[in-house]
């Protein structure tokens, strides 16, 4: 027996210091491997059989840094420059630096992730470069390859140190969260390749695109950089305050309906004392959700149809002149705020009614026995006690400020053209752009204007909020 307990607690202390498990360990995994990266400019980045009249040619990432490559004409012939990618990954290398060695210290951050990616997409892209020069006799050498092996380990040692990090500190168990940590592995591959790989196309918004072959990289090395002028085009265009105004106005519109709606909705779903039927009214609220917006906009033309829909019926039925409803913009900012709701009420009360389900009925018992009615219950505790949740899920809204609903503000117009001012938003002026087939770069520049103004406004809420109340802030 005291042999047995002496080798469980021999397990417990290895477990307990195996530096493999600590957040420390991996943390100072990104930290050393930050110092080294940046000497991988050093390396060869890519080796020419022949070019410009060299055998043998070699060229190191450092060279590409410094304009010292020798190739100046043959890249201007294709109306190439590497220096703006090679520029870009070592700003990078030393904003990982800075940001690991001196602002974070010993505590991991998820932001090294990002810088990670996009020093691996500008390397890969530089790299590319050089390659496509000569089509054929050129090949990708042990600098780029060390580069980018060295920041995706980064990656992984992140990920691994933040989630350490964080379950330590609030459970001091990781073999237990196991089986968590297996089902959040898909999300966060998703997220790594659908959302942080694809960084690389904010270039885009800084040229003017053009489609010369099927080769997008040929596309995208022959484009002609342009700065900042795709912005200036946006900005200068009567379109950008309007897509602007609605986007904003919908959403705050939509943002603050939504949420008494589906707070309200949960509450009164909550307090149906028969089950079964608080089920069903659950399922019918949430069955609008799963319907297509195409769908859903011809149900609204069988009932804004001038001739034949059911609303203009009624009306001549009343003695009243018909709508042209597709003709009248002055109509569908209240027709979008109700399809809005209707749609999306049902499924944002969701997690409003798993909130109130995992409150402990003592204290509604207590308040009753203190006189307390079901509307002064609701009022002093249900609410109340709903505030952290109502909180984060506002903060995620507020990111999504400059995000409108392409569906909605696609399909429910029907492409009627007097409706445009009150349904074009950012997303829809993206849509159309690209389906234009106009410049790549317009579009690019109003996504990635949606994307940093959405980010600014999720910190600053944040901010404001962890002011206010540290324990309702989302980090």
């Amino acid at each position: 027996m005291n042999e047995t307990s002496a080798i469980k607690k021999a397990s417990t202390t290895f477990y307990k210091e195996h530096t493999l498990l600590t957040s420390k360990f991996w943390w100072n995994v990104v930290k050393i491997l930050t110092i080294i990266a940046p000497l991988a400019l050093f390396l060869p980045f890519v080796r020419f059989d022949s070019i410009a009249g060299k055998k043998g040619y070699v060229i190191s990432g450092f060279h590409f840094l410094i304009g010292t490559h020798g190739l100046d004409a043959k890249f201007s012939s294709e109306g190439l420059n590497p220096a703006p990618q090679i520029i870009t990954t070592a700003v990078f290398l030393v904003i990982g630096l800075i940001f690991v060695l001196l602002i974070r210290r010993n505590k991991p951050s998820f932001l090294a992730v990002p810088i990670s990616i996009v020093i691996i997409l500008f390397s890969y892209i530089t790299a590319s470069m050089a390659t496509w020069l000569v089509k054929s006799g050129a090949r990708l050498m042990i600098g780029v390859q060390l580069l980018m092996l060295i920041e995706f380990i980064i990656i992984i040692s992140t990920i691994l140190a933040v989630v350490l990090n964080r379950v330590s500190a609030r459970t001091g168990a990781f073999k237990s969260h196991l089986a968590m940590f297996s089902m959040l592995a898909p999300g966060i591959i998703y997220l790594l390749i659908f959302n942080y790989l694809p960084m690389p196309g904010i270039l885009l918004a800084f040229k003017r695109y053009r489609v010369f072959t099927r080769d997008v990289l040929e596309n995208f090395f022959r484009s002609e950089w342009v700065a900042l002028e795709n912005f200036r085009f946006l900005f200068s265009s009567p379109d950008a305050l309007m897509i602007t105004r609605n986007t904003v106005l919908y959403n705050i519109t939509f943002m603050i309906l939504g949420l008494i709606a589906s707070v309200s909705l949960a509450i009164i779903i909550s307090e149906i004392p028969n089950r079964r039927l608080a089920k069903i009214y659950q399922t019918t609220y949430f069955l609008p959700y799963f319907l297509s917006w195409m769908i859903v906009a011809y149900l609204g033309f069988a009932l804004f149809n001038y001739d034949l829909g059911v609303l203009n019926n009624i009306l001549k039925k009343l003695g009243m002149e018909p709508i042209d409803w597709y003709m009248e913009p002055k109509y569908w900012p209240f027709i979008f705020v109700i399809a809005n709701l209707w749609k999306y009420t049902g499924n944002g009360s969701i997690v409003y009614i798993a909130t109130i389900a995992g409150f402990d009925t003592e204290i509604y018992e207590a308040a009753a026995i203190d006189g307390a009615n079901k509307w002064q219950q609701t009022m002093y505790l249900t609410v109340p006690m709903l505030v952290p949740m109502m909180t984060l899920l506002t903060i995620l809204a507020v990111g999504r400020m400059f995000n409108a609903d392409l569906g909605m503000f696609l399909s429910l117009p029907m492409g009627s053209g007097p409706l445009r001012s009150v349904s074009n938003v950012i997303d829809l002026y993206v849509f159309n752009s690209l389906r234009g087939g106009s410049n790549m770069g317009f579009p690019a520049a109003a996504a990635l204007y949606q994307s940093i103004v959405g980010f600014i406004l999720i910190l600053t809420t944040n901010t404001i909020v962890r002011k206010i109340n540290p324990d309702n802030a989302l980090f």
